[in-house]
């Protein structure tokens, strides 16, 4: 059985975030990606320019006539865009039994906004997901004023949180699961500029891992490997000056 993940999300032209990343990912990890298109946006890695949402019914419709005609092992979903796409996902991923990771992209590297997503809303999707994966900006977003064990087992979903973003020094990772299970990963922070993708890549990642069925513990594991192992090799070769996408095609050297 082939491992299959579909991506939805938003198309970064410059080829290092969104749709783009999603599909190398799945590709350097042995499953066939397929997309549904959520935004438009106006980028390059340093900066985020313009982001155009597509209407609701669009997505929706992208989504539904996969669901429909291909085999889909897992689902991920990055940027969402409108409260309105936010509702069409809602409704379509209540009837499928698929596996959703989440990363709740709410603002690219360089700072701009890029998601405008009712609160409310957006707590009835993450409430469907079964990972979701919120960096150090967007983890009190999610969680409230509740501990992130509380979150995880109050809502029945694995809160993933990557700690590429916080503070200097070593990376921690930490998984906080629905049964209490908390689990930590430490890596050393590699000096590189070139991490433009990291979230979009590791939320892919996970969602390769449990369309090949593994466990949730699992996924996590191997996608964080495959991401620290991909920063290195990325770390060595520069496309641009500054925030570089990583090269998924350096893992086949």
């Amino acid at each position: 059985m082939i491992p299959t993940v579909l991506s939805i999300a938003g198309l970064d032209p410059s080829g290092g975030a969104g749709l783009a990343a999603d599909l190398k990912t799945a590709t350097m990890m042995g499953a066939y990606g397929m997309t549904a298109l959520t935004t438009v946006t106006v980028q390059h890695p340093g900066a985020m320019e313009e982001v155009f949402p597509l209407d609701a019914g669009i997505v929706s419709a992208q989504v539904q006539t996969l669901l429909q005609h291909m085999p889909i092992g897992a689902i991920k979903i990055g940027l969402i865009g409108t409260t309105a796409i936010a509702k069409a996902l809602i409704q379509i991923l209540e009837e499928t039994p698929i596996p959703v990771v989440l990363d709740p992209v709410s603002q690219s590297t360089s700072g701009g906004n890029m998601s405008h997503v009712d609160d409310c809303v957006l707590t009835q999707l993450l409430q469907r997901a079964d990972v979701i994966t919120p960096n150090t900006d967007e983890l009190p977003r999610m969680i409230g004023n509740l501990h992130a064990d509380e979150w995880a087992s109050q809502n029945q979903t694995a809160l993933f949180y990557t700690g590429g973003h916080g503070p200097p020094g070593p990376i921690t990772d930490v998984l906080w699961l629905p049964d209490g299970v908390q689990r930590e990963w430490s890596h050393p922070r590699i000096p590189t500029q070139n991490t433009h993708g990291t979230g979009c890549t590791i939320s892919t990642a996970i969602a390769v891992g449990l369309a090949k069925g593994k466990t949730t513990l699992n996924a996590i594991d191997e996608a964080i490997a495959f991401t620290h192992q991909l920063v290195e090799v990325s770390a060595q070769s520069r496309l641009v000056a500054h925030n570089g996408p990583l090269l998924h095609f350096k893992m086949n050297k």
